[in-house]
């Protein structure tokens, strides 16, 4: 996956040690996160390692397809900003805000870029050990599926998982680590049973990504339902019946939550609510407050007031 430098390509890549020092572990304790890249140049900021996870974070600016790599862990990416699209077995995944991709240790895939901005993203690596020791897995891998999309408590473990980094506090960072990866799995359905598609779900599948892809490049754009239809060339009501079934949400209701995804990691000290609302896609200040307030219970100046907390203190604890 595509964790650390390299000399080209775009996408997930993953580091290469050529000793046994690590070359991650030399990154400042308050470098900032937000990285200035040039195009296709990829930086990886390791941020804690223990015995049980390793989290880091990755910026990625690229534009056209990666080769063909190979994960050396089993690791889960989180993407926080942009969107890129994993090539695996000749299917196509969309890693869009607010969702988390699965990397198999030993699988190999390539990475695409078709929206330009490239990503930005939280990765947690799971030791060998870990992965063997979870329970409910039956003898079978618990990454079952490539992709699941974040609910509004695994946003928010996010936002605090990040937050947490420049500290370094080895165990709250494991703590929220495992807490974020357990939910992950456990919305993967780690713990059923192996079971085959068919070649009719996996047609529809395919759809939806085409679908998501373009929601994730014109998330800003009011789009109606027959413009969406027809920028895929689907029928609405295949589209509508079919993204829900596949999804478990309305076309409406994710493109809300792909904005609030977004709308959550700006949420930093000092950070403007009516810019960030806006710079989201939410057509006020009032707007966004209703929609945040009520997917996470809480409004987004509450978790703005608390990351200017932990910028002055501690890691802020929602």
């Amino acid at each position: 996956m595509r964790f650390a430098p390299r000399a080209r390509g775009v996408g997930p890549v993953r580091a290469e040690v050529p000793s046994t020092e690590d070359p991650h572990d030399r990154v400042e304790p308050h470098a900032p996160r937000a990285v200035s890249l040039d195009v296709n140049d990829v930086v990886s900021q390791d941020s804690s390692s223990g015995p049980l996870v390793r989290v880091f974070e990755v910026a990625c600016r690229g534009h056209s397809s990666t080769g063909t790599e190979v994960s050396r862990a089993d690791e889960i990416a989180y993407t926080r900003r942009g969107v890129y699209v994993k090539q695996l077995w000749k299917r196509s995944i969309v890693a869009d805000t607010g969702s988390a991709l699965f990397y198999r240790s030993g699988v190999e895939y390539s990475v695409d870029h078709p929206v330009p901005g490239g990503d930005r993203c939280l990765v947690v690596r799971l030791r060998d050990e870990l992965m063997e020791d979870l329970p409910g897995t039956r003898g079978h891998h618990p990454f079952r599926l490539e992709r699941v999309d974040l609910d509004p408590c695994s946003l928010l473990l996010l936002h605090r998982l990040a937050a947490a980094l420049p500290w370094r506090d080895g165990l709250e960072i494991e703590e929220l680590a495992l807490a974020l990866a357990l939910r992950s799995l456990r919305a993967s359905g780690h713990e059923k049973g192996s079971g085959r598609r068919g070649e009719t779900d996996r047609v529809r599948r395919a759809q939806v990504e085409q679908v998501r892809l373009l929601l994730a490049e014109r998330s800003m754009a009011k789009l109606t339902l027959a413009e969406i239809a027809g920028e895929t060339a689907f029928t609405p009501w295949h589209l509508a019946r079919v993204f829900r079934e596949v999804t478990g949400t309305s076309i409406h209701r994710f493109v809300l939550r792909l904005r609030l995804a977004r709308a959550l990691d700006r949420l930093e000290p000092e950070a403007n609510l009516a810019r960030v609302a806006l710079e989201c896609g939410f057509s006020s200040h009032s707007h966004f407050t209703h929609a945040f307030r009520r997917e996470f219970g809480i409004p987004p100046s509450m978790i703005a007031r608390r990351a200017s907390q932990s910028h002055e203190s501690n890691p802020a604890r929602f």
